[in-house]
Order: C-alpha cells, then structure tokens, then sequence
C-alpha cells in the first residue's frame, strides 16, 4: 500500500488500481469472465489524506507495526508482525501470485497526474 509520497508520484499513480491494474483487471474480466485482483494493498502509514479510491480499497492494515526504533524488533510487536506475516499475509500473497494472469506483452497502461503534496497536513506519530 502507498506511502505518503505515493500519490505524489505520475508512475505511482498511473500504476494504482484504478488506472492501468483496474484496466487490466478488467480485461481479464471481459475475457475469462473471472474475477481476477492484480493488487495486494498493504497499508503502512495511516492514509488519511489518501485519496478517497485508496482509503476505500480493501487492505491488510500494517500500519500499526510501522516501527521506526531498533527497540520494536525486540517487542512483542515484533512477534505479532511475524505472526500476521506468516499467517495471513503469505498465504493471502501467494495466492494472488498463483492466480494472476500470464503477462501479455499489451496489457493497457493508464498514465496519470499526480496529486500535490497535502497543505498542512499533520501525520499520525507511530
């Protein structure tokens, strides 16, 4: 999942579900009549001033362990993450990779602008 400094970004952006993953999905859709997801969002940072499509898209919420201290590895934290990361988030992952499509040397490519850093925004300490 995006950082803050995500949807800054053209290429970040362009790539985000609703551009080109979205119109790829879709494709995929049209063709096979399936339901394929192309994206795994994880969020590390608090997302508030994401844009609405993102805040809105389900993830998998790791932003509680977004550590920034030498001292989280060493905390019961830590072992939480590794427990979610074992548990929920490889099994979830692999998944993903075993269902996704073989690539096509056309897949769309959606391009976009990127959104101007947020005024005066206070982020969420971790």
């Amino acid at each position: 999942m995006p950082s803050p400094e995500y949807f800054q970004s053209a290429w970040c952006r362009s790539e985000w579900k609703w551009k080109s993953f979205l119109a790829r999905e879709k494709r995929i859709a049209d063709h096979d009549g399936g339901n394929c997801s192309l994206v795994f969002p994880i969020k590390l940072h608090d997302g508030l001033w994401f844009p609405r499509e993102a805040q809105e898209t389900q993830q998998l919420d790791l932003s509680a362990y977004a550590a920034t201290t030498r001292a989280f590895w060493q905390s019961q934290r830590a072992d939480e993450l590794d427990q979610i990361i074992r548990k929920r988030l490889a099994p979830a992952l692999a998944k993903v990779v075993a269902e996704a499509p073989d690539y096509e040397d056309d897949w769309p490519i959606e391009t976009d602008t990127p959104l101007p850093a947020p005024a005066q925004v206070e982020m969420i300490r971790l």
